[in-house]
């Protein structure tokens, strides 16, 4: 509801305080974010059930989607692409991601065997529920969870709801600590560059910085039942020599990724993983365009795994890349790749998607 500050009350009021003291400095309509002042300048101006004259001064509460806009506008972004953004959290939910970075050790013998716990509340006066809990990740302090949290992010409804992340790791005698935690309200993931919030911990370590990251992402439903299948697979020549894992991984804003799924463990010698299953919405946000990552890690003890690298594909590339084909390796923390990385075989269809990845030392 607009307030209406007419010429007359505010030069009355001004007279009224000629006599006395010093005149009052003007009151600053603008200092709350979420009023906006405009002065009236035509009849149509004038809002529904009001009277007051033209030249009114009219202080409205701007609704969270206009200060959305402005919040996004004033970064130099591209105000059509903002104003979709705005629109999409109207109709579909928000997705949000959990990363940690510089988790406190809890174990005396190896990392943190991490997991995390997540609340919500509607207000700072309301009481916290239980929004639900991540996997639990071992022996890590840079933790990215596959689990996610989907809930509605309506602009002018959800914008003050609060998330409190729990963080917990094994301890001595494999007992439960309370290592760190963090909150946010919605409205920080929302505005934040490429939805991305980046908050300091409270974290038991008093001597190092903890970091809690949560990406938010608003889910499309487009590919939601076409499933994406995916085969890794070590031939003879090639099979690791330690304990090895790979993750999917969707693409966010900023040349950032999220985990959507994380394989079982591949055994030292082992060769065939177990095929992954996930749907197109999952790994490609229902856009053949856009690029799927698939990282290979190796288990160190007492140390976090190691990235050996990844390869990224669409299925747009996927429809027309011939089979047997080398793909580009990115090199992680080993500097090589763990042999060559082909295309050994696609299957690529309006109903369904699958990719077979072979590992092998062998030439082509």
């Amino acid at each position: 509801m607009a307030r209406v500050h007419s010429a007359a009350s505010l030069l009355d009021d001004g007279l009224s305080d000629a006599g006395g003291a010093e005149a009052a400095e003007p009151e600053d309509l603008t200092a709350d974010k979420h009023v906006l002042t405009r002065t009236v300048t035509r009849l149509e101006d004038i809002p529904a059930g009001e009277t007051p004259a033209v030249g009114t001064v009219l202080e409205e509460e701007a609704p969270k989607p206009v200060q959305l806009m402005i919040e996004f506008i004033g970064t130099g972004g591209n105000s059509e692409s903002i104003r979709q953004y705005v629109d999409a959290l109207y109709t579909q939910p928000m997705e949000i991601s959990i990363e940690c970075q510089f988790l406190p050790k809890t174990d005396i013998f190896s990392n943190s065997d991490p997991f995390c716990v997540v609340l919500i509340r509607e207000n700072e006066r309301s009481p916290w529920a239980e929004l639900g809990r991540t996997e639990t990740l071992v022996n890590t302090h840079f933790p990215r969870f596959v689990k996610k949290f989907v809930f509605p992010c309506n602009p002018e409804r959800d914008m003050d709801r609060e998330l409190l992340v729990k963080v917990y790791g094994k301890g001595g005698m494999k007992k439960q600590v309370h290592m760190a935690q963090g909150q946010c309200t919605l409205w920080d993931i929302v505005i934040a560059a490429g939805q991305c919030k980046v908050v300091k911990l409270d974290s038991i370590n008093r001597h190092k910085d903890s970091w809690l990251i949560l990406s938010g992402d608003v889910v499309r439903p487009l590919g939601a039942e076409r499933p994406v299948n995916v085969y890794v697979r070590y031939d003879r020549s090639a099979k690791p020599k330690a304990k090895t894992f790979f993750v999917l991984n969707r693409g966010l804003k900023k040349a950032r990724w999220t985990p959507v799924y994380r394989s079982e463990p591949l055994r030292a010698g082992g060769q065939d993983f177990k095929p992954a299953r996930v749907s197109s919405a999952e790994l490609f946000a229902g856009d053949d365009a856009k690029h799927m990552r698939l990282e290979v890690y190796q288990h160190r003890p007492s140390v976090d795994p190691k990235l050996m690298g990844f390869v990224q594909l669409s299925i747009k590339q996927l429809t027309t890349m011939e089979e047997g084909r080398v793909l580009h390796w990115f090199c992680g923390q080993e500097g090589r790749a763990p042999g060559l990385v082909l295309l050994a075989k696609r299957e690529v269809s309006e109903e369904e998607v699958s990719v077979w990845i072979l590992i092998t030392n062998d030439a082509v």
